[in-house]
């Protein structure tokens, strides 16, 4: 079974056996890949699950990585070669790395001689990989050939193991006491700060129930009230303590974590009395006749906000609820998924109640809350006599939410609508569902065989791409459309990892010509193909290729006898002397009477503008005797392929532009113009005096050899 359900899901539900589906609303997503690995091994009975994958992460390049717990020798490469890895010991831990397209990057094994097992795993912005879970007896945490070993302290200890993108060891720190503790949920902020939640037990009078979450030198306790308390736990970058904060509870159990920029959400489950707020001093307290959900706000600093309760407050009131999942949109609403039975209030206002009542041995629900605690929705799977069960809950950037987890018998999900209704092919099935913002059920898919699969873990990308994993047996099709991939098992059960994508993307082509473009929030200035990625109301991508074409106003000044134009028309001009606007002077050309420093603004019929470059003139007398001048210039060969000469009788400066006016040379007394390393096409040639005087400007052609 999923070594993540311990005391509080046992409490009203031993049984756990659940199943799926096919396929409803089947364009939302598409079948893409999947991957199997595992080995040999088999174990009689119900609980036989010998490798499976407790949860999945995917980093910003779509790469894959999944942890969970293998036993005996297992194969983890997927495709035709051969990885395989032997525990060392009853289980261990095992890490792997799948590119984009499914194909093995690296696998690893973490594990001694006990009962070792990965249950949770994340990735930071660098492509660093954080795992947690639990571990007994002598573990080395490093895979490559250096030594990492941590010894348990009692029955298991936690351990939080960093690597780097190529699985490298950076560090691994332990949590440990004298009796049971482990960590479900692992997670890192920006400054590389990493979140884990659990518990820490006291099983019997003879331990103290007590542990050190300070992994370095120093010491910080917390010892558990009863019987399981919940923790929630800080370290920095380099994996040094912050802060521990616990759930004093007649039994509290954490099994869920998520991070925005200022907050740390987490959830799980209590039974009998809990005191929600960790600071000192503080109480916040709920109570509950069997068990229900809590969700916790605490602040980056650990400081309590607020949090909710979820099943009812009502000792008279037979019912069951937990969440094993959380996460967060883009609001910070918050969205948990777990098991409930008899007749829990998901709203957690005191005044208000929305009740769902179970009409199976255990239902499956989805709940969301705004980032205040308050309710917003709550969904759920429902089936006579069915077991159902969220495990995952993931969300996208357009505030979709997914779900994965496992159905038995006939099961509707979510609606009560016939239509929305699965049925297990097995004993239990794997399900994976997506709803709107609102809560509207946009498809749901159905993948299993003839025994029990389960779904996990959940994780969405960027894109839109949506990741599962957890374990099947026997054989089961996991593309749940009308195609086929069928994997078979080959031993008890086997890990399966998951890729969906959307359906209903699509692309489209924008050509632009303007001064400049803005674009989903991005201002481009400069001319060139750029593309953006936009999430529909599906959560896919939709990708817009912008042409931009930067239309830059650049006039060149021309000269006719005493009469300044442009060598290009526009549709409006400002003629300028000595950094002044001349009055009145708005025509296509200017008639010089004064000396003085003269430009030109224009606007194009793009509606660009731009200004000229200052054209001097020194004696107003002189202006007249240029087109004599320009008369007497040659300019050879045009077209040209390589240099081009100019004759004149004064000495020259030579400007070479682009049509757009950039320029591309500027040679002062010069007569020969090099066209080396200039692409083929039109530029200008602006021949000036040696005093700066434009002489003429010549339409230059450069042409290949």
């Amino acid at each position: 079974m999923n070594r993540k359900i311990y005391t509080l899901k046992c409490i009203g539900i031993c049984l756990l056996m659940l199943p799926l589906g096919r396929s409803l609303y089947a364009q939302g997503a598409v079948f893409e890949w999947a991957r199997k690995m595992g080995g040999n091994s088999t174990v009689a009975g119900i609980f036989s699950e010998e490798e499976q994958g407790n949860a999945i992460a995917v980093d910003k390049a779509g790469n894959v990585y999944t942890t969970g717990t293998f036993r005996e020798t297992a194969d983890f490469d997927p495709g035709a070669a051969t990885l395989n890895l032997t525990s060392a010991g009853d289980r261990d831990i095992f890490v792997s790395k799948l590119d984009a397209a499914g194909t093995l990057v690296w696998a690893l094994r973490l594990g001694g001689s006990g009962n070792d097992e990965g249950l949770g795993i994340t990735t930071d912005t660098a492509g660093n990989v954080y795992i947690t879970g639990k571990f007994e007896d002598t573990v080395d945490f490093d895979p490559g050939p250096g030594t990492s070993n941590l010894v348990s302290m009692g029955a298991h200890d936690i351990f939080i193991t960093k690597l780097d993108p190529g699985g490298a060891h950076i560090w691994t720190k332990q949590i440990g006491g004298d009796d049971e503790q482990l960590a479900n949920a692992i997670a890192v902020d920006k400054a590389g700060n990493v979140y884990t939640t659990g518990w820490i037990t006291r099983t019997t009078p003879a331990t103290s129930g007590s542990a050190d979450f300070d992994p370095g030198p120093g010491v910080y306790t917390l010892t558990s009230a009863a019987y399981n308390n919940a923790f929630i736990s800080k370290l920095d970058a380099n994996g040094d303590f912050v802060w521990a904060k616990q759930i004093v509870a007649t039994n509290s159990e954490g099994y869920a974590l998520t991070l925005s920029d200022g907050y740390v959400y987490s959830a799980g489950g209590f039974s009998g009395t809990a005191d929600m707020d960790p600071s000192p001093g503080g109480t916040y307290t709920f109570n509950t006749l069997i068990a229900d959900e809590y969700i916790l706000k605490l602040d980056t600093a650990g400081n309590f906000v607020w949090a909710r309760q979820i099943g009812g407050d009502n000792l008279s009131v037979l019912s069951f609820c937990f969440a094993n999942a959380i996460a967060i949109d883009a609001q910070e609403n918050v969205y948990t998924s777990g098991p409930y039975f008899g007749d829990p209030d998901f709203d957690p206002d005191p005044v208000t109640n929305y009740n769902l009542p179970a009409t199976g041995i255990s239902e499956g629900f989805l709940s969301k809350l705004d980032s205040a605690g308050h309710f917003v929705w709550a969904k759920v799977t429902s089936g006579n006599g069915a077991i159902n069960f969220g495990y995952s809950v993931a969300t996208d950037a357009a505030g979709n939410v997914y779900a994965a987890g496992e159905f038995s018998e006939t099961t509707n999900f979510y609606t009560g609508l016939p239509g929305d209704t699965l049925k297990a092919l097995g004993g239990k099935d794997i399900f994976i569902s997506k709803l709107s913002p609102a809560g509207s059920l946009l498809w749901l898919k159905g993948i299993g065989g003839t025994d029990n699969d389960q779904g996990h873990a959940i994780t969405t990308d960027q894109s839109g791409n949506i990741y599962t994993t957890g374990y099947f047996k026997t054989t089961v099709d996991f593309d749940p459309g009308p195609g086929t991939t069928s994997l078979t098992a080959a031993g008890s059960s086997d890990i399966f990892v998951h890729k969906m994508r959307c359906a209903d993307t699509n692309s489209s082509y924008l050509p632009v010509t303007a001064c400049s473009f803005t674009f989903n929030g991005h201002t481009y200035t400069t001319s060139g193909i750029y593309v953006e990625k936009l999430p529909n109301s599906n959560g896919c991508d939709s990708t817009v290729t912008i042409d931009l074409h930067v239309d830059v106003a650049a006039p060149v000044i021309t000269v006719n006898g005493f009469t300044l134009g442009t060598l290009l028309p526009y549709t409006a001009y400002q003629w300028w002397r000595n950094g002044a606007a001349i009055p009145g002077a708005t025509a296509a050309t200017y008639a010089v009477t004064l000396n003085g420093d003269y430009s030109v603004a224009v606007v194009n019929a793009a509606g660009c503008s731009g200004t000229s470059a200052v054209y001097k003139v020194t004696n107003v007398t002189g202006i007249e005797d240029l087109p004599a001048l320009a008369a007497q210039v040659r300019t050879y060969p045009n077209p040209a392929t390589a240099t081009v000469f100019v004759q004149a009788p004064v000495k020259t400066n030579l400007l070479l532009t682009d049509i757009r006016g950039r320029v591309l040379r500027d040679l002062p007394a010069a007569d020969t113009l090099s066209l080396e390393g200039l692409a083929d096409g039109i530029y200008l040639l602006q021949i000036r005096t040696a005093e700066g005087l434009l002489i003429r400007t010549e339409k230059l052609v450069k042409q290949a050899q």
